[in-house]
């Protein structure tokens, strides 16, 4: 049986781990995260994976973990210091086509900033970000999440392998839910938007987002249902059909699942602060 990926049940958190001597701890987690994960080191030396694939990070090392890729780090030694920052998030769909990066390691991804002239600016924006997210803020999730596609950006231009973006086909796909979200959806439905094979879709689908086409479906309702659920007084029942899930009992475990409250209490307050990890 397929075990389900780890969540902090958030749409974004971010923070700062210093490990020193005597203090530090390693991450593990096999079937990786439901979102990406950011990570950039500012200091000290990382071990990320183990034995023939393990490979150190140091300071100005930028990283980007696929959903559903297995997280193994800590500091490259026991008496090692190794502090990063990271960021825990769902990329929107814009987004996409700035996370082509070089990858380093199957679902890891990888830019050497270290001599690059825009380390500083998106250091301060990776900082600036973390404290947003942790603020006083009614709107700080958006304000993060806006902080957070100022920095794709500047690592986009800082990318020595830009690509031209996402491939059109998955792209279509993309646009297509978008604007689809309510109606039902198929595999062979989207394997003809895109022209595709099913089979083919499914692996391209996930190269190029991390997720299989279902997943992302999932993902994106749900943002959908919260941001009408804090932004509307509409009946639950009618946003779970506005989103394409009309089986109210289906649309509140699959949203307990990923927010980790039930839909009635997020409107209430409940599960809207990030939780570092």
């Amino acid at each position: 049986m397929r075990q389900a990926l780890l969540s902090f049940h958030i749409d974004l958190s971010a923070g700062c781990t210093a490990d020193t001597p005597g203090r530090w701890e390693e991450v593990d987690r096999p079937n990786g995260m439901d979102g990406w994960i950011l990570n950039l080191t500012t200091a000290g030396q990382g071990r990320i994976g183990r034995g023939s694939r393990a490979f150190t990070v140091t300071a100005g090392r930028m990283l980007l973990f696929k959903p559903a890729v297995a997280h193994d780090y800590g500091p490259l030694f026991p008496d090692c210091m190794w502090t990063h920052h990271w960021v825990y998030f769902f990329p929107r769909s814009a987004w996409f086509e700035w996370l082509a990066w070089p990858e380093v390691a199957p679902g890891i991804l990888s830019l050497d900033l270290a001599a690059h002239e825009l380390l500083p600016r998106i250091r301060h924006l990776l900082e600036e970000l973390t404290t947003t997210a942790y603020g006083p803020w009614p709107r700080k999730v958006a304000l993060a999440m806006s902080q957070l596609e100022q920095l794709l950006l500047w690592c986009d231009h800082a990318n020595p392998h830009q690509r031209s973006g996402v491939d059109p086909r998955i792209q279509r796909v993309m646009d297509h839910l978008g604007v689809r979200l309510d109606a039902p959806q198929t595999i062979s439905g989207l394997a003809e938007v895109a022209g595709l094979s099913m089979s083919r879709l499914a692996h391209l689908f996930r190269a190029e987002t991390g997720l299989t086409p279902l997943q992302f479906i999932e993902q994106q309702r749900i943002a959908r249902a919260r941001e009408l659920l804090l932004m509307t007084g509409r009946p639950i029942a009618d946003i779970a059909d506005d989103v394409g899930m009309p089986d109210a009992t289906w649309f509140a475990r699959v949203f307990r699942r990923q927010v980790g409250v039930s839909p009635r209490a997020y409107r209430a307050g409940a599960g809207r602060e990030p939780r570092l990890s």
